[in-house]
């Protein structure tokens, strides 16, 4: 690492084109250029269980997706291309409010302590029982170990991050610093693909999608309230996850109709074990409860949920229920997060700051 002597060099090359059309386009909504998945594409791709499987062998299905692989794991961007960096060339400028200004190369960075978390990111575009949601596992540097080095001045207020392709975004100090945030440059145990922000970007587990910058070269610290690229068009400025719960199994699925799969929703038949499905996520606080309903929210039961592996990621509940009567059954979920906080369950659009809403679907039994 350098102390700070100036500007960063910075190589933009053919892509700086790609830059200026970024920064002149103007977008009222996310767009959704993703080559997006989860452990849904796996479940619901997948050969109908045999009857005669136990619910042991149907939840280990589940959990072996518990990890979504990097070349599923969901991927918004405003540009198609993706930065295609020189990390030999590559400096991340940290200034501003701090005492020693510093520019550090990736290998300053892999050479610091490092940590590994298992973190789930969610697009704040994503809709209820939407598939813009992933987990993974990422390897990098607490932030705080850097701002640290800095010196960070008592009056500072937000921690902001402009990236390669003209991207910017602000966090507060106090999420700066928590011990989740770090600057990731490992992805599942490899390095982060062009397309997930190699060589560095950030996961801060409280807040939304797009609050975890990719592609980051410059970090400024500032004492006042920064309003990013999104949140100039509208959206939260501290877009904390809204809690809620997907169902994987049984029924409809925005991913059947990305793999162009059959829109029948499941049936059931009398008398028959059904395993109803699926995860639930708060971000940082936690599930504490999943609840399902087979009587459009008249009763609710409780369903089994299987430890996190981490406190920033998903969970994954399921019920076994026998039906017993046959018809047609409009089934919703609900969760509740670590601190008694029920989801949501008025239905709302993801502008400004997430959706929120019960997760419906209708299947039948005959």
């Amino acid at each position: 690492m350098v102390l700070e002597a100036g500007s960063v060099a910075e190589d933009r090359g053919e892509y700086s084109v790609q830059r200026r059309r970024f920064i002149k386009r103007l977008i009222v909504g996310i767009p959704i250029l993703a080559a997006a998945s989860s452990l849904l594409a796996y479940l619901l791709a997948s050969k109908p269980r045999e009857e005669s499987k136990s619910t042991t062998e149907s939840l280990e299905q589940l959990i072996s997706y518990e990890v979504t692989p990097t070349n599923l794991f969901y991927a918004v961007s405003l540009d198609v291309v993706s930065p295609n960096l020189d990390a030999s060339r590559w400096r991340l400028k940290v200034h501003g409010l701090v005492e020693e200004p510093m520019q550090f190369t990736l290998g300053d960075i892999k050479s610091m302590r490092s940590v590994g978390e298992y973190a789930t990111l969610e697009c704040v575009s994503n809709p209820v029982g939407g598939d813009l949601i992933s987990n993974a596992y990422w390897r990098g540097v607490q932030l705080k170990t850097l701002l640290e080095l800095v010196k960070v001045k008592p009056n500072a207020r937000y921690i902001v991050f402009r990236c390669f392709e003209g991207y910017s975004v602000g966090i507060p100090i106090e999420a700066a610093l928590d011990e989740g945030t770090i600057l990731a440059y490992e992805m599942n145990y490899e390095p982060l693909t062009l397309e997930h922000g190699y060589p560095l970007r950030l996961i801060v587990p409280k807040y939304y999608g797009m609050m975890n910058p990719k592609w980051i070269v410059e970090i400024e610290v500032v004492d006042y309230t920064y309003l990013g690229f999104w949140q100039k068009l509208g959206w939260a400025n501290e877009a904390e996850y809204q809690t809620h719960s997907t169902i994987l199994v049984p029924g409809y699925s925005p991913l059947r109709r990305r793999f162009n799969l059959s829109q029948t929703p499941q049936q059931a038949k009398l008398g028959e074990r059904l395993q109803i499905c699926g995860v639930a996520f708060a971000g940082e606080r936690g599930i504490s409860k999943v609840e399902v309903s087979l009587d459009d929210g008249v009763t609710w039961m409780r369903a089994k949920i299987r430890k996190p592996l981490s406190k920033y990621s998903w969970v994954l509940w399921w019920l076994d229920w026998v039906p017993e009567k046959v018809g047609v059954y409009r089934l919703m979920v609900r969760a509740v997060d670590g601190n008694g906080v029920q989801q949501i369950g008025d239905l709302t659009e993801p502008y400004p700051e997430g959706a929120t809403g019960y997760h419906t679907i209708v299947f039948r039994v005959e």
